[in-house]
């Protein structure tokens, strides 16, 4: 019995380490999906905590939702100020970008697809998008290898963030 448990135990315990570990990163042709496996979480749960973080994390719920399949798909549209940053003639200015997070829900697992939309300044028009960051073979511009790093940290803060609301580690505090 002990056996069992323990050989459940270790096949169990990399899944979600690696689960954990998982990031999203930003290539020349946009941010790579993450599917995210959760053990003995259905569907409808995922959905349900999918929901609830938006309402935590956003402003105007209603706004940044746009769409939605109840226990399938979520499709949300939302913003982050500095995000990123960029050096010029020695000075760093921060940008911020708009994005489509796209969550398609199965049995136990969910993916999250970030679509970068835009990139913002407060002060002036950007005409420019994360195609920018890169040369044609597809690596980072050594102007942007800094800003292509805080990027992807970006993205991968708030993937980061759904995946621990949806396992109950929410950074909430609801002792008050």
């Amino acid at each position: 019995m002990i056996k069992n448990l323990l050989f459940a135990f270790l096949m169990i315990l990399p899944a979600s380490l690696l689960a954990q570990d998982q990031k999203a990163s930003l290539t020349n042709t946009g941010v790579t999906p993450v599917v995210y496996d959760l053990s003995d979480k259905p569907a409808s749960e995922i959905y349900t905590k999918v929901i609830e973080w938006i309402n935590l994390k956003y402003n105007s719920p209603k706004d940044v939702l746009k769409g939605g399949i109840q226990d399938k798909f979520v499709s949300l549209n939302g913003f982050m100020d500095n995000a990123w940053s960029y050096s010029t003639l020695g000075m760093r200015t921060s940008y911020g970008i708009t994005y489509k997070l796209d969550i398609d829900i199965k049995e136990n697992r969910y993916r999250a697809s970030f679509i970068l939309n835009d990139f913002t300044h407060p002060t002036q028009a950007v005409y420019y998008g994360y195609e920018s960051m890169f040369k044609k073979d597809g690596s980072v511009k050594k102007v942007y290898i800094e800003g292509h790093k805080e990027l992807e940290a970006s993205i991968n803060t708030i993937l980061q963030d759904l995946y621990k609301h949806i396992n109950g580690e929410s950074s909430r505090d609801d002792e008050w």
